[in-house]
């Protein structure tokens, strides 16, 4: 009977491992793009194989961002599949270095969650910054117009033309409404407040571009006029 335990207990161990999820991934962790025009649409896919000998089931795949879109037409995996979790980032209104997520998670909880970071420098040919302005503890006063400044710069090799969509606010105005750019130049726009009575209101100006890399730029204009 003791003979007996004693080879239990060392056959057991053996058969948990054998029956043991595994999988092994093909693409690394860190998905890096070097560096992309603004508004680019980055194509990838995250690949792993089923190195066990258990179905693998994909439970969940989470991007860390709208910007970021998943497609999985299968979740089940039989012992030697391999795997193909495609993908899309869209770049449009990002700048500078940017790092965005993807978890895949598996139905079994003794395969642990993996996390794959999507890098990429966001190169911007036509920039507006910055791209909130904030008028803040502003006392209301109909004789007095307070300034900021938008800053458009053209890193392209082309001149740009620039014109005001639209703005819903009687108490911001812009300056001028339509202007060009030159290439490699900046070119600076007047934000006007007239704090003609006390108001909170967050105002969003969009600009009209000749440029087919960005055809619209979006200025976020915030003010809190106090009595």
């Amino acid at each position: 009977m003791k003979n007996t335990f004693l080879l239990m207990l060392l056959v057991l161990p053996i058969t948990l491992v054998i029956g043991s999820p595994s999988v092994e991934y093909l693409t690394p962790t860190l998905i890096d793009f070097g560096e992309v025009s603004e508004g680019e649409l980055l194509h990838g896919e995250i690949r792993f194989v089923n190195s066990g000998d258990e179905e693998v089931v994909v439970d969940n795949v989470r991007p860390s961002c709208g910007c970021t879109v998943t497609h999985l037409e299968t979740k089940s995996f039989a012992p030697g599949d391999t795997a193909k979790i495609p993908f899309t980032l869209n770049t449009s209104r990002f700048k500078g270095t940017i790092r965005k997520t993807i978890r895949v998670y598996f139905k079994d909880k003794n395969l642990t969650a993996e996390i794959f970071t999507i890098q990429a420098k966001i190169i911007t040919e036509l920039d507006l910054s910055p791209s909130y302005i904030h008028f803040k503890d502003v006392k209301a006063n109909p004789d007095t117009v307070i300034t900021q400044f938008a800053k458009f710069a053209n890193n392209s090799d082309v001149p740009i033309k620039i014109k005001i969509k639209e703005y819903n606010n009687d108490l911001i105005r812009i300056k001028p409404e339509k202007f060009e750019v030159p290439a490699g130049e900046t070119y600076l726009v007047r934000v006007e407040l007239m704090p003609k009575q006390a108001k909170r209101a967050n105002t969003t100006v969009i600009f009209d571009t000749d440029f087919e890399k960005k055809p619209s730029c979006i200025l976020y204009v915030y003010h809190f006029i106090k009595e």
